[in-house]
């Protein structure tokens, strides 16, 4: 890749550094779950069918909701939803951690 290319890439709008920092992101909290999986099982004395279920079941969350949150975010805006995503996973993750 010559300079004239690098230099081109580290130039990228603002916009464009916060999608590519929100989809690492995702994937790292996907990459999250997998380990801990067994442990989730030994806890709570489940199978291993169970616990990929419950791992299955959040990736199935995720897809459906993937879709809503593009309807909803063309109705109120991008930046509205995504506030608004953010409220509501700290709320309730403050809660869950009571």
């Amino acid at each position: 890749m010559s300079s004239a290319a690098t230099g081109q890439f580290f130039k990228q709008p603002a916009s464009v550094w916060a999608i590519t920092f929100a989809t690492a992101a995702s994937f790292v909290g996907i990459g999250l779950v997998s380990p801990i999986l067994p442990t989730i099982a030994t806890e709570l004395d489940a199978s291993a069918f169970e616990s990929m279920l419950l791992f299955s079941s959040y990736l199935f969350v995720i897809a459906c909701m993937m879709f809503f949150a593009g309807v909803i975010s063309t109705r109120i805006g991008i930046k509205a939803t995504l506030v608004t995503g953010l409220v509501i996973i700290v709320l309730f993750a403050s809660l869950a951690g009571l």
